[in-house]
């Protein structure tokens, strides 16, 4: 799973390249809908009690010729959306990011 994130929100604010160092960007899940009509409520309980608010990790591949940056859910980060049945082309993730590291291992 991915999330795209407009360059100068994070690659270009802390001046990264593909040449970087491991980057890594923090945050939480803040809201998840469905992309295309609503979400029914035995799906928004089980995401309420099992994904929103959960810190993720993701890792972070800096945009070269477009003006997004990529973000990729860490394996336990993703299991968190995965185990709640919340898959990339169904559902729509809304991620506060409040921690980017620079040559941390992962």
């Amino acid at each position: 799973m991915r999330v795209y994130v407009d360059r100068k929100y994070l690659s270009q604010q802390y001046e990264l390249t593909p040449f970087s160092a491991e980057r890594w960007v923090h945050g939480a899940v803040i809201d998840v809908s469905k992309i295309r009509g609503p979400l029914p409520s035995v799906e928004r309980e089980v995401i309420e009690k099992h994904v929103i608010g959960r810190s993720v990790r993701l890792y972070l591949v800096p945009g070269i010729l477009t003006s997004y940056d990529k973000l990729y859910f860490d394996r336990d980060s993703r299991a968190i959306v995965r185990d709640a049945g919340v898959f990339p082309d169904e559902y729509r993730a809304e991620l506060r990011l409040v921690k980017v590291e620079v040559g941390a291992g992962g």
